[in-house]
């Protein structure tokens, strides 16, 4: 009996002083990460770029911009983190983070120095998008802010990944699929392909001359900033990367996905042309 009472008073010890909120934060102190880029640093080992979500004026009235990208150098990715405490009055998070994009050159290196940290992130989710972009990483989220149809990126890049599933462009790309393929036996990691357009194209008015043969074969085989268009927003994403073990060793257009999609059963659904008797048709 004497035992049993003691053991109540120490359970009842013990759960009044492990209750209480400390590690609470109120909600207009957090900064909201939406997107991480991650660059070749110049003077350190990386340079991380955050895209933050700009809080919407309660008293109405029109907002200026929706994000703010915050560029900073250090040895990792939370070393950058912190870094920007210095000069960001909010506390940044990475809870609402929805993608992490990697430039080329630090593909080339190798991610597992920074996939490793991420996977362990508690506040990171390895649903988030993870893509290589061909350039700058930062340049990416710079342009990113400049959208049409919609407001917050993070949003118009998850309609554009969900979209692929119509078409076949973009491969199943995040991290948890990248570290699956690089701890896998028998699998190697892929990753999605992004671009930005830095000028108007006028291969749009251009090729009328070649067989419409040649146009069903290459009607979809483009890599993202090579799309022959005008208008709408400044990047593209389309085609994936191949890598062997952790680094990146080429690039597949958005043709060659749709095949690799085929091989590996995860095509859905796409459409595609045919030449018959010098006639195209849409199947």
């Amino acid at each position: 009996m004497k035992c049993r009472f003691g053991l109540l008073v120490l359970l009842l010890i013990t759960i009044i002083f492990t209750q209480g909120c400390w590690g609470s934060q109120e909600t207009d102190e957090l900064g909201y990460v939406i997107l991480i880029g991650i660059d070749k640093g110049e003077k350190n080992i990386v340079k991380v770029s955050f895209q933050i979500a700009v809080p919407q004026p309660v008293e109405g009235g029109e907002q200026k911009k929706a994000t703010e990208v915050v560029t900073v150098e250090a040895a990792s990715i939370f070393g950058a983190k912190e870094l920007a405490s210095s000069f960001i009055s909010k506390n940044l998070t990475f809870v609402h983070n929805k993608a992490v994009i990697v430039s080329e050159d630090i593909a080339k290196e190798g991610l597992s120095k920074y996939i490793n940290p991420l996977v362990r992130c508690r506040e990171l989710r390895r649903t988030n998008y993870l893509t290589v972009v061909r350039g700058e990483a930062s340049e990416f989220l710079e342009h990113n802010k400049e959208l049409i149809f919609e407001k917050y990126t993070s949003r118009y890049i998850d309609l554009l990944m969900n979209a692929s599933k119509f078409t076949g462009f973009v491969p199943e790309s995040n991290i948890h699929k990248f570290y699956q393929g690089l701890k896998s036996p028998g699998l190697q990691p892929i990753t999605a392909l992004m671009a930005v357009k830095n000028k108007e194209d006028d291969k749009i008015t251009k090729g009328q001359d070649i067989g419409n043969e040649k146009k069903a074969e290459e009607e979809m085989a483009y890599l993202p900033g090579d799309i022959p268009r005008k208008g709408g927003a400044k990047i593209e994403i389309i085609g994936q990367v191949v890598f062997r073990d952790d680094k990146l060793v080429g690039f597949l257009n958005g043709k060659e996905t749709r095949y690799y999609q085929m091989l590996t059963g995860d095509f859905q659904k796409e459409y595609l042309l045919f030449q018959i008797r010098k006639n195209l048709i849409r199947v």
